[in-house]
């Protein structure tokens, strides 16, 4: 009885080593997802990029500092919508120099 005892919390323990791993490898990767503030400095470090291109583009010096899922979303659906209006402007543009 003694040793089934001693099995269990041993696996338990390793279980729990394996699973606090498992969180420290897959945390970096959740946060270059939801945050765009993390992105950008990993992407910095990551790739040596220049400080000065960085620090224009932060969305703190934008005057947002929000880093929830929602605001990255937002954020992307409102670059997509600027891009989709520039796109449908110069196609009208297009049509009418065409004409």
């Amino acid at each position: 009885m003694e040793s089934e005892y001693d099995d269990f919390w041993h696996a338990l323990k390793i279980i729990g080593f394996c699973l606090s791993f498992l969180n420290s490898c897959v945390n970096p990767v959740a946060l270059y997802c939801v945050s765009g503030v993390f992105r950008q400095y990993f992407n910095k470090y990551l790739f040596c990029q220049d400080s000065r291109r960085l620090r224009r583009n932060t969305p703190s010096s934008m005057g947002n500092c929000d880093t929830s899922l929602n605001s990255t979303f937002r954020r992307h659906t409102q670059i997509w919508a600027v891009d989709v209006q520039r796109r449908t402007e110069i196609e009208k543009k297009k049509t009418l120099l065409n004409s």
